[in-house]
């Protein structure tokens, strides 16, 4: 069966989906704020934090963004050259609305099944199960197991996975977990991360 047309239109750009926990702020700040205005891919961001707090780091980050930041919404709609940030404590994934276009759906499924929110598991997975090869992974500083899964999913469906180098990490355990599963193709300096992401375009 054939993709529709407005489909294949909608998902033509390239989807980042970036995952930290501990000590990623400022590397995210450092990221979304080293991108290009003329970026063309839609970077979806979960950083686990308690909710409200990525509401405040959205409007922090917007003020010095090139393209448009916000805290994501449920029914949000993916557009090139946007950055969304999964709200705090919630789950945040990729669906298909009633007319097959991916939108955000943000929700509390994974409160419970998850062991950090927002899961970066969740969003990878759902990102790569409507983008497919079109989304590149990156997972930094944190601690726990969250982005391994995500970013094999990823790299199942064709897709690139970045993970960020060991030696710069506050705590290295996400990042020393998805190598060890084999999630991960290359290891990067934080520094270099915006740079790759403005180049997939």
């Amino acid at each position: 069966m054939h993709t529709p047309a407005h489909k294949r239109q909608t998902e033509s750009f390239p989807v980042v989906v970036i995952g930290a926990s501990t000590g990623g702020p400022p590397i995210v700040e450092q990221i979304v704020t080293s991108l290009p205005k003329s970026l063309r891919a839609c970077i979806l961001i979960a950083q686990h934090m308690p909710a409200h707090f990525t509401e405040q780091m959205s409007l922090r980050l917007a003020k010095n963004a090139a393209i448009p930041l916000s805290e994501a919404h449920d029914g949000d709609h993916l557009k090139p050259g946007t950055i969304l940030i999964a709200p705090g404590n919630l789950c945040m994934e990729v669906k298909r609305d009633r007319k097959g276009e991916p939108v955000i759906s943000v929700s509390e499924e994974c409160r419970i099944s998850r062991e950090a929110t927002p899961s970066i598991d969740a969003l990878m997975r759902s990102t790569a199960k409507i983008f497919g090869s079109r989304v590149t992974g990156f997972i930094l500083t944190g601690m726990g197991r969250d982005g391994a899964l995500g970013m094999q999913f990823i790299r199942s469906l064709g897709g690139h996975t970045y993970g960020q180098e060991p030696s710069t990490c506050v705590v290295d355990s996400m990042v020393q977990y998805a190598i060890g599963c084999d999630a991960v193709d290359q290891l990067i300096n934080p520094t270099d991360i915006a740079t790759i992401i403005s180049r997939l375009t």
